[in-house]
């Protein structure tokens, strides 16, 4: 598209120059401004997609990331193929002053070319993030995303819960849960409860440091407390208060109102990072190769709205 884009700016300026100075024509014949449009439009498309796509996808693809230095390259590289045009077009009769002409053209239509190519790629990882936002189906239909959209779309989801308190956790058996927010009054199974706006439901691999230093993590579930004086062999790490995590969660939380969420981060297979104030931090890490619909890592949803749940899963993202 960006090639062809080109090749018609190209074509279209320099039938209006042949147009408005006919002395700069071809020594032999004039020609009208639809057939130099035609005659361009056929040679530089040529051009552009034999020299231009290949240069073009060997800067994309370069290890330079900064817009600068691939601009400067289009740039260049637009100048090139100007240059190699009018020397074509030397050889044909046209006179040598049409060089700095082309050079100039080749030069602008880089320029487009590639600021055309750079929105493009940013509309289109905006376009998967607000189709998603967009998608309310209810079934298990499983939504893929290329792996740094996935970072985006996640990100964004959560991004919600920055500036929101972290009210409260636990688990059940071996799924641990957070409720961020404020404190709302749901209906559930006839009877009005209290429950927390936001919660996040993690299944996989988890840990929360303070400083560079775990301070608690998924095998906890399965260690004793430091209250437990019985046998290893008697104890059940599932039973409430049995274990280190039950027993240390009630520390992190420090009581309602206390640890808020600073900043959210992602990684390219549904990791998770929950930057939080006083120095914590909460780590969520996919740990299974499992790609079916059960694989489940974690899941975010709002009891408030009672909207679709964003689940993150071994095939991708799904909203359910």
């Amino acid at each position: 598209m960006t090639a062809i884009l080109s090749s018609f700016i190209v074509s279209f300026l320099f039938s209006w120059y042949q147009y408005v100075f006919p002395a700069m024509q071809h020594q032999d014949t004039l020609s009208s401004f639809y057939d130099d449009l035609v005659y361009g439009l056929i040679y530089l498309t040529i051009i552009y997609v034999i020299i231009g796509i290949p240069i073009s996808t060997f800067i994309d693809k370069s290890k330079l990331s900064t817009y600068l230095s691939k601009l400067t390259l289009f740039s260049l590289s637009g100048v090139l193929v100007g240059v190699l045009v009018s020397v074509l077009l030397v050889f044909e009769g046209f006179p040598f002053l049409i060089t700095p002409y082309f050079s100039i053209l080749g030069f602008v239509c880089s320029n487009v070319f590639f600021a055309y190519l750079y929105n493009f790629n940013k509309k289109r990882k905006l376009k998967i993030v607000i189709d998603f936002f967009n998608y309310r189906g209810q079934s298990l239909n499983i939504i893929q995303y290329r792996e740094t959209c996935m970072k985006e779309v996640i990100i964004s989801e959560l991004g919600k819960l920055v500036g929101l308190t972290l009210q409260d956790a636990g688990r059940a058996s071996s799924l641990f849960w957070l409720g961020f927010g404020d404190i709302i009054q749901i209906i559930r199974r006839g009877k009005t409860q209290e429950s927390v706006e936001y919660a996040l439901h993690i299944q996989c691999s988890w840990r929360i440091t303070l400083n560079n230093k775990i301070v608690l993590a998924s095998r906890d579930f399965y260690s004793p407390s430091s209250e437990w004086d019985g046998g290893i062999e008697d104890f059940d790490w599932d039973i409430q208060g049995n274990n280190r995590f039950d027993e240390r969660i009630k520390s992190i939380i420090k009581g309602q109102g206390q640890l808020k969420v600073e900043r959210i981060e992602s990684d390219k297979v549904g990791g998770l990072e929950v930057f939080l104030s006083d120095g914590y931090k909460l780590e969520a890490f996919p740990d299974s190769s499992e790609d079916d619909e059960q694989s489940e890592h974690w899941r975010f949803f709002n009891r408030k709205d009672n909207s679709p749940h964003f689940v993150v899963t071994g095939l991708g993202i799904e909203k359910v």
